[in-house]
């Protein structure tokens, strides 16, 4: 009898000691294995199969005083956030001068660059799903939010984590919106009142008249500066801000939005299980935009290092010369955004976010 109670005890404590194996997993020994998510999908926006490259830059410049001047603007900037500072003009002067080879050469570097942008990869033993972004393109291609994404979101959608790594992602704040239309909005789980997204920001400052209007880098629309004063505030319900600051302001404007669900294909199946955002100090405008209406809503959980709002790359016209003061729907200031979960001693944002979900 006491032989078998001791075999009892001792299959019970192996047990107890696998289940502390599997929660106390390592996760610096974990490695997820990546690949492009685009693929051709971009390659064929650049190069017409039925010609070559050189043809195809060639072509570019005799028709580059067609494309209207906005969208060279664009162009020029999304050349130097792919594929390097500095490339924008350079492409612009080879342009001009004529330069096919140069023109060549920059294109090439532009589709190499696509290819390696969006990668994506899976711990099928653990559910965890991953995508990381190199950069945010300002209007992405049709491509990529009618095949290559969907088919991604898609394939994972049973899992039980997803992990958007924005760490270095480059891209300033006008290149966060289409990102947050095609990423964040087709999985809001749009299924009760509570599950919408709403976030925002108050703008304090010294510098306009009354009436005037700005257009909002955050929620696309104009919004108009109001006098400041105790009872403004009191009507805007902002449990904690520092009202004594921000009485110094003598205007304030709400730009405070609900995020609605866009579905791509197949429809009305977001992502279910638990969202986690890897951010560091080295993230551009766009992508910390993108972290912090996404933990500021409650959409993800934000894991990595703390970093300092770029305040300068939300500034219009109209404040460009003068002191203002943001903060979010709650009165919090605008000029650090910590994490949920700060990197664990010698882990990187990946590693902590791994430990978490499988210690939990």
């Amino acid at each position: 009898m006491k032989r078998v109670v001791f075999l009892i005890i001792l299959m019970i404590s192996a047990l107890i000691l696998a289940g502390c194996g599997k929660n106390n997993e390592n996760p610096t020994s974990i490695q997820i294995q990546t690949t492009p998510i685009l693929g051709q999908y971009l390659e064929d926006i650049l190069y017409d199969n039925s010609e070559n490259s050189l043809d195809t830059a060639f072509n570019f410049i005799e028709n580059w005083h067609l494309i209207p001047y906005d969208y060279k603007v664009e162009i020029v900037y999304n050349t130097s956030i792919v594929i390097g500072e500095g490339y924008g003009q350079h492409f612009l002067d080879a342009i001009k001068e004529g330069n096919v080879h140069a023109v060549e050469e920059i294109m090439q570097k532009i589709a190499a660059a696509f290819h390696q942008n969006i990668m994506v990869g899976t711990l099928d033993e653990y559910r965890i799903s991953y995508i990381s972004f190199d950069y945010l393109l300002h209007q992405w291609p049709p491509q990529f939010f009618a095949f290559a994404l969907p088919d991604f979101f898609e394939s994972v959608r049973d899992y039980e984590h997803l992990i958007i790594d924005l760490r270095g992602t480059r891209g300033s704040i006008y290149n966060f919106f289409d990102f947050f239309r095609l990423v964040i909005r087709p999985n809001i789980r749009y299924l009760e009142e509570q599950d919408r997204i709403s976030t925002g920001m108050y703008f304090f400052t010294n510098n306009v008249d009354a009436g005037a209007r700005f257009y909002s880098p955050i929620t696309n629309f104009s919004r108009v500066f109001v006098e400041n004063n105790e009872h403004m505030l009191t009507s805007f319900n902002i449990p904690y801000l520092n009202k004594e600051h921000a009485l110094s302001f003598n205007y304030v404007a709400r730009d405070v939005a609900v995020f609605l669900p866009f579905y791509m294909l197949p429809p009305d199946r977001p992502f279910k299980g638990q969202i986690w955002i890897l951010i560091d100090s080295y993230a551009g405008a766009g992508a910390q935009t993108a972290a912090w209406i996404s933990q500021a809503s409650g959409f993800a959980y934000l894991v990595g290092e703390a970093f300092s709002f770029d305040i300068e790359a939300l500034r219009i016209q109209e404040l460009e010369h003068g002191d203002f003061h943001i903060t979010d729907v709650y009165g919090h200031a605008l000029d650090k955004i910590t994490p949920d979960h700060p990197n664990r001693p010698n882990m990187d944002a990946l590693q902590t976010a791994l430990d978490i979900i499988l210690n939990q």
